[in-house]
């Protein structure tokens, strides 16, 4: 996080051999996966403590200081359990210090964790009466705990904490939900505050807090007549009685409710509201670069009636990067009080953008009146996203409706979409540069007379005997975005089809043409067609070579009156999905189930007679059997 003000790197090894009771006020864990072949994953665990608690001097180094590094083991109580019975003590690097509050933050980042698949389940195949063994996966449960809490609450005073994430291994998730909060939230009763989060393998026109659910962590409760919203992670302050008070709220995510992350906070409920409150709105993301400077300007207003002779302002922020490898180096910029006038104060944050900020990181920034050094009054947070790019490239992003992203267990794959036969599909390209405010210009690499539309002569030269998007057209709606539509014939079904995009960046005597090649695959679904014009089930069914009767018992959950019920655009389907066992062709297939060759050939435009079916494959088969009935 940064501080109020820059301080040099400096690194000493504090050890906390004895950590008295009532010095644990804030922490989270947050995770991703390092290598999905070994199920590698890496942690880092945030945590806050008191300052000045006696653990945290040392006798020959003085107070601890930004880039100390220190041993958290705290009387062998505070340690990481990975979920699989082994677990770990805990020593990180401090990366703020607040004075004025009296906290230290410490980041700690373990040696990354192997996790076995999931759980080993055998069990008897019935068809062939033979032992098969497959793994389960589940979610492992990671736990920072230890010894104890801040004494001063109102509840769970000096008691053991408890702080959980879960962790899932099998290739559909990458990070953990990153939530963001400062450690002590003030509020008055009727107040409201944020709990924010974010998910950092979205790109930054994907970001979306739907993708998010917010909860009570497990085996806990709200304060009375606290109303948390589960949709946004808004949190209605209603406590009557003063005081400080712990929260602990679960982010998990919206795809897979089982992979979560805890974040366990102070509140300190006011009787009264603030004089001082921010007023500057974060609704929109901030955006910054790497190796360029950042400023973020952050204003409050202040009730001059309530503000003492003496008392001073302050202003704190927190500042959660992008989970890189290693805790973040302290030192990376300056808070400072920029301008106090009468009614309003205004402080400014500058920064330079290092390399390991790149990606999503969040802002939550508080005021407060300081009277004899110590915090008199304080504003509630406010928090904002900022996306930190990497470097001047083009960057290239594509998206379309709902209905027609591709998921695998749950998840949306990323330039993959899935359309029927004979259906339009609309995907929206946008493309930019980050650090330039310059236009874009987008083309289909196979377009070459640029015209914008995939002429027969063009899709010949670039795909060969790929499957060809014939017809697909790139229409420029705006600076920065185009729409490819693209609708599959028929004899594509089943088939992927890949276009490329060139992206690039308009060049001059002094800067060269950047070029970005970004590339969607589209994939036809099987075993189902689109109804033309003046189709009817027997007319369908002849073109395939099956019986009438066969092809609406494919269907008759969805057209009771096969005469009657089928209108153009329906969507029929016309076989059933087989999948390819070891040693089939399509030969042995069409034999097996009554078909033929063609049918086959018919029904799966992907199927190339020069390329071999594999096992796993997936083709649609019906039978042949009756085919003139």
């Amino acid at each position: 996080m940064l501080r109020t003000s820059c301080q040099r790197l400096l690194v000493a090894l504090v050890c906390l051999p004895f950590a008295f009771a009532g010095s644990f006020l804030s922490g989270s864990i947050r995770w991703r996966v390092a290598d999905v072949s070994t199920h590698t994953v890496e942690f880092q665990v945030v945590s806050y403590w008191n300052r000045s608690f006696s653990a945290f001097q040392s006798p020959t180094l003085g107070p601890p200081v930004l880039g100390s590094l220190v041993d958290l083991q705290a009387q062998s109580t505070v340690r990481l359990r990975f979920g699989d019975g082994t677990w770990t003590y805990l020593k990180g690097m401090i990366t703020n210090i607040n004075e004025a509050e009296d906290w230290i933050e410490v980041v700690t980042a373990p040696t990354p964790k192997a996790y076995s698949q999931g759980f080993e389940y055998k069990f008897i195949n019935q068809n062939s009466l033979y032992t098969e063994t497959q793994f389960i996966y589940v979610p492992w449960k990671v736990t920072f705990e230890g010894c104890c809490r801040y004494s001063g609450l109102q509840r769970d005073s000096d008691t053991p904490f408890n702080i959980t994430s879960t962790v899932l291994v099998d290739g559909s998730v990458s990070f953990s939900p990153d939530p963001r909060v400062l450690p002590k939230i003030h509020v008055p009763t009727g107040g409201l505050f944020t709990v924010t989060s974010v998910v950092q393998d979205v790109s930054y026109n994907q970001a979306s807090s739907s993708s998010l659910h917010w909860q009570a962590c497990a085996n806990t409760n709200l304060p009375d007549f606290t109303r948390l919203d589960a949709n946004t992670g808004d949190i209605k302050w209603d406590v009557a009685i003063p005081g400080i008070y712990h929260l602990c709220i679960s982010v998990s995510l919206a795809s897979q409710p089982t992979v979560y992350s805890d974040v366990d906070f102070l509140v300190v409920s006011q009787a009264s509201p603030s004089p001082i409150q921010i007023n500057t709105d974060f609704a929109n993301v901030l955006k910054g670069f790497v190796n360029l400077n950042f400023n973020v300007n952050v204003l409050a207003s202040i009730e001059p009636t309530m503000i003492k002779a003496g008392d001073q302002i302050g202003f704190q922020v927190g500042f959660v990067p992008a989970m890189r490898n290693g805790p973040t180096a302290p030192d990376t910029g300056h808070f400072t009080v920029a301008q106090i006038a009468s009614g309003s104060a205004e402080a400014t944050l500058k920064f330079t953008v290092q390399p390991w900020m790149e990606g999503w990181n969040s802002f939550c920034f508080a005021a407060y009146v300081i009277n004899d050094m110590k915090i008199s009054s304080a504003s509630s947070m406010k928090c904002s996203d900022a996306y930190f790019f990497g470097s001047d490239v083009i960057m290239v992003d594509a998206t379309a409706a709902e209905q027609y992203k591709y998921r695998v267990a749950g998840q949306v794959v990323a330039n993959h979409f899935e359309v029927r036969e004979g259906v339009q599909l609309r995907v929206s390209i946008s493309a930019w540069m980050p650090n330039s405010l310059g236009a874009v210009e987008r083309s289909m690499v196979a377009d070459l007379n640029g015209n914008g539309v995939l002429d027969e002569s063009e899709v010949q030269i670039f795909y060969g005997n790929r499957p060809r998007p014939l017809g697909a057209t790139l229409t420029n709606v705006s600076l920065n975005t185009s729409i490819l539509t693209y609708e599959p014939p028929r004899t594509y079904a089943g088939a992927d089809i890949e276009i490329c995009i060139n992206a690039q960046g308009a060049s001059s005597a002094a800067t060269l043409s950047k070029v970005n090649q970004f590339c969607i695959t589209i994939m036809v679904k099987k075993c189902v067609w689109t109804v033309k014009t003046g189709e009817s089930f027997i007319s369908i069914a002849q073109s395939i070579g099956i019986s009438w009767l066969q092809l609406w018992n494919f269907n008759k959950g969805n057209y009771s009156r096969p005469d009657i019920d089928l209108r153009t655009g329906d969507p029929v389907n016309v076989g059933q999905l087989y999948q390819v066992d070891n040693g089939d062709t399509l030969y042995n297939i069409a034999d097996r189930f009554s078909s033929t060759v063609p049918i086959l050939y018919a029904l799966n435009g992907a199927l190339d007679p020069q390329v071999p079916i594999y096992t796993g494959q997936l083709i649609c088969i019906a039978f042949a059997s009756c085919a003139n009935t």
